[in-house]
């Protein structure tokens, strides 16, 4: 009876063991499940991590490209104001000296009230409606109006 009852308990112990090592397994097979959805989303947030990173690698080149571009753009728009400076004086420089022309070319515009001849040709004396006289002599060469 003994060896029956031994037998009976070896056969119990067995049959726990068969059982704990079945709910090992599936342990075991609930853990390998888990770690496999672990290391899947560890791959997709390393994934997203790296995007990420790229993203800000661009934004990063972005933003410099953007400050070189802002301080040529000041340094152009300092040269720009000084060449429009420039171009203001010229121009205001060419406006005087149209006035001037302009005073000139009216001055020469004033009708003549008489003009006189020396006998010899050579001297010509013109008076002008503002009470102006002016004399010219001819120096050489043909009489005015011929070649």
């Amino acid at each position: 009876m003994a060896a029956t009852a031994a037998k009976k308990n070896a056969d119990a112990a067995k049959t726990q063991a068969d059982a704990n090592v079945k709910t090992q397994a599936a342990a075991l097979k609930t853990l390998t499940d888990a770690q496999k959805k672990l290391d899947d989303e560890l791959k997709k947030q390393e994934d997203e991590l790296k995007k990420q990173e790229e993203a800000l690698k661009s934004a990063t080149r972005s933003v410099d490209l953007a400050v070189k571009a802002d301080a040529k753009a000041k340094t152009d728009s300092a040269a720009a104001t000084a060449a429009h400076a420039k171009a203001q004086e010229f121009q205001k420089a060419q406006d005087e000296a149209y006035k001037k022309a302009q005073e000139a070319t009216k001055a020469a515009e004033k009708p003549l009230m008489a003009v006189a001849f020396s006998t010899d040709g050579k001297r010509l004396a013109t008076s002008a409606d503002d009470g102006s006289i002016h004399g010219l002599v001819r120096r050489c060469g043909p009489p005015a109006g011929r070649d």
